[in-house]
């Protein structure tokens, strides 16, 4: 339910969640518990079929071209039945999905050679598990964008800074949120860990799932967008197919009562055990179901040389967007929201 106002009732907040908007307590990502990923979620493409999607790649149109992206996509659609290197990742589409996939040994270009590449890589894994969206109001419109430490965005709580990123999942304001999501690692940095894990309810007891489930948070949009909102929401709760929608964005929800934000750390305090840490090499892609898993990715220090670690990113839906919640300038995007509702936390 989207709002336009902070109510009155949603004041209590996550102890993660300071008034300053800035956590009182960082969870320590580099301290985590956590494991390599294991075989069953990690497919490397063989040399043969790395050249062939390669020479694949360069049939498909220009991706900056805006008036012809519906036509991009409907080209990455029939070019999947001429390679199997993103089959792997359909099978996050299942409910009992591992949370992640991650394909490895794929054909990036230089970003400084100015091809497209990179783009056209992550548009054909959208097509693979629905289609790529972007949202209006958010990283200036673009569907396929980059994430690269900034100058001055050091402390953000945002990809383009370099702090350690609070577990969360994509765009939690929104029942728009992307379904998945996939990080394309164009160049690398052996120092920076990202991590991924999967919401398991049998770690909650009855109250906590309970609280968790009800429509009692309001969870607001991060500074990325232009135009902020929010939405009441439960944290937890199903999909028709029976598995798990999760919306879990602490440092930006406030919630209905202290038993609420009590819960909201119960779940937090699962996630300290148990997570995949992985150092994304370049030439990886990493496929995130959001519906599902949390994630997260260690500190670093960028040397703002130009050789700092670079990722592309595209949001994915299983199904087109309805025309009602599209903008009016592409169906590949979701319209801003008509008034601003920003929460404080």
């Amino acid at each position: 339910m989207p709002v336009n106002a902070m109510p009155a009732e949603f004041s209590y907040t996550s102890d993660l969640c300071a008034r300053n908007g800035m956590p009182q307590r960082w969870i320590d990502v580099s301290q985590l518990a956590t494991v390599r990923p294991g075989a069953e979620v990690v497919f490397e493409l063989p040399a043969g079929e790395r050249a062939r999607l390669s020479a694949l790649l360069g049939e498909l149109d220009d991706p900056y071209d805006e008036l012809r992206f519906a036509e991009l996509v409907a080209q990455s659609h029939a070019l999947l039945e001429r390679t199997g290197a993103f089959d792997p990742v359909r099978a996050i589409r299942s409910p009992l999905n591992a949370g992640f996939y991650l394909l490895r040994n794929l054909p990036v270009c230089d970003p400084a050679s100015r091809g497209a590449t990179n783009e056209r890589l992550l548009l054909m894994a959208a097509a693979a598990l629905g289609s790529p969206f972007g949202f209006e109001a958010w990283h200036r419109s673009e569907i396929v964008h980059s994430i690269e430490p900034k100058q001055g965005a050091a402390d953000q709580q945002l990809g383009d800074g370099n702090v350690e990123l609070l577990w969360h999942v994509e765009d939690a304001h929104t029942a728009l949120a992307p379904d998945y999501f996939a990080l394309l690692c164009v160049r690398a940095d052996p120092a920076v860990r990202t991590f991924v894990r999967k919401i398991d309810v049998r770690e909650l007891d009855a109250s906590t799932l309970q609280r968790l489930s009800e429509e009692s948070f309001l969870i607001g949009a991060d500074e990325s967008f232009r135009e902020r909102s929010a939405e009441r929401a439960a944290v937890l709760s199903y999909r028709p197919d029976g598995g798990l929608a999760v919306r879990y964005d602490p440092l930006y929800t406030t919630c209905a009562s202290p038993e609420h934000a009590a819960a909201l750390d119960v779940l937090t305090s699962c996630l300290a055990d148990g997570a995949t840490g992985i150092v994304l090499e370049a030439g990886d892609m990493l496929v995130v179901d959001n519906r599902a898993a949390v994630h997260s990715r260690s500190s670093y220090t960028p040397r703002f040389d130009g050789r700092d670690r670079l990722l592309r990113k595209v949001f994915i839906r299983t199904e087109p967007l309805a025309a009602h919640d599209a903008a009016s300038s592409s169906p590949f995007l979701v319209a801003a929201p008509a008034a601003e509702g920003i929460p404080s936390c």
